[in-house]
């Protein structure tokens, strides 16, 4: 029997969700005289209740106090944690579903990981990962019948493996969530906090040595000319892909820029890369004509009275989002050349062009903000037509007399 708790009502997408309060899971706690499993589904600091269904005789009930059980509810609030989180709920207490799992030491645990994390320089969204990757390790182990986080086991990694392989994610994709996970591991060896890694070693999936995608010069510039420049917008748009092409920044180093990062008569950008490192970029006299002009006739009608210090804006006036100018970078590309193009490809395009035109690789490093060469090296294995074109040009025997 499915039953809606009222709450907060907001649309997203095709889904009507009910947000739970507190107060609405304390009324529940007091209406509700038999037991009832309560699958609660936390999305982004909020709880919405999706069913209630009475619980099999098969399912162990674990007691906890009531002010405990809403301790442990504010916990997942307060972190803003999302997904799936079922527990047995009933008038004398909040019970955790089939499992004895310490939430409370996991919430903990988690909270000084990213302290730790935050404080090194990760960004938001490396964080916001960490937290949803991490949370989905909780709950595999939690339904493999491990009652703490310390106590996880090699079965309980090949079990939480397994789960990224059955959601039909790409092997970058799993790579990156095992990686946050053993991460958060070795954090919590190198405190002292769990005695021995269980992920010490243990298999993670092997990566193909893929080369970067980018794109033609005449490609390049087919989309940087595609927006429509007499209006506000579009001449916002043709900036945004201009800038990522000419100084081959990421889109979060783009998104974060302010008005006084830029230096026109410069014609330089101060970014702030991974790790909160800051670098210079460099940009030619065509963008920033272009930047001056957005600057003169596009981003005063974006600010809508605002006082905001971004560079670029949305037509809410608010700081450009890494999920917009993605959707309008793929946007244009399919109008221009009719493929999908992400932000990254410009940035791949701008390395790769840069080195076929002769620059040294170590400046490509500094102008990428690559930590290490290893990293900028893989740009050397993208451009044969440019090493043959050296190589005949140069070589005593390739040359014809």
């Amino acid at each position: 029997m499915m039953r809606l708790i009222p709450g907060l009502i907001v649309n997203r997408g095709d889904k009507m969700l009910h947000y739970l309060t507190l107060e609405s899971i304390k009324l529940l706690l007091t209406q509700n005289t038999s037991l009832r499993k309560v699958t609660l589904f936390c999305d982004q600091g909020k709880i919405y209740c999706m069913r209630t269904e009475p619980l099999t005789e098969k399912q162990e009930r674990l007691p906890l106090e009531l002010e405990e059980g809403i301790k442990l509810v504010q916990a997942v609030l307060d972190r803003g944690l999302s997904g799936r989180y079922s527990f047995n709920i009933s008038a004398d207490g909040i019970h955790l579903d089939s499992t004895k799992f310490d939430y409370l030491e996991y919430l903990k645990l988690l909270d000084d990981f990213i302290l730790d994390m935050s404080v090194k320089g990760y960004s938001k969204s490396y964080l916001t990962s960490a937290k949803r990757e991490i949370s989905r390790f909780a709950r595999v182990i939690a339904a493999n019948g491990i009652d703490s986080i310390p106590k996880a086991d090699r079965e309980s990694w090949r079990a939480f493996s397994a789960s990224l392989w059955d959601r039909e994610l790409s092997r970058s994709s799993i790579y990156h969530h095992q990686s946050i996970v053993r991460c958060f591991y070795r954090y919590l060896s190198s405190e002292d906090l769990i005695k021995n890694n269980p992920l010490y070693r243990a298999e993670s999936v092997k990566l193909e040595k893929l080369l970067p995608h980018f794109l033609s010069k005449e490609e390049a510039m087919s989309i940087i000319k595609s927006p429509d420049t007499s209006n506000v917008l579009g001449l916002r748009d043709r900036v945004i892909i201009e800038f990522l092409y000419a100084t081959g920044v990421r889109v979060s180093e783009l998104c974060g820029l302010d008005l006084n990062h830029i230096h026109l008569k410069e014609t330089e950008a101060l970014v702030l890369g991974k790790g909160h490192k800051e670098r210079w970029v460099f940009f030619g006299e065509p963008t920033a004509k272009m930047l001056q002009n957005y600057l003169d006739n596009s981003l005063p009608k974006l600010t809508n009275g605002t006082m905001s210090n971004a560079l670029f804006l949305n037509y809410k006036g608010e700081r450009v989002s890494r999920s917009m100018v993605e959707k309008l970078v793929h946007e244009y590309a399919m109008k221009a050349i009719g493929k999908h193009v992400y932000p990254h490809m410009f940035r791949h395009s701008f390395a790769t062009h840069l080195l076929e035109g002769g620059a040294d690789i170590r400046v490509i490093q500094e102008l990428l903000g690559h930590a290490s060469l290893l990293t900028t090296q893989i740009y050397t294995h993208v451009t044969p037509i440019h090493a043959r074109q050296q190589y005949m040009s140069a070589h005593p025997f390739a040359i014809t007399a």
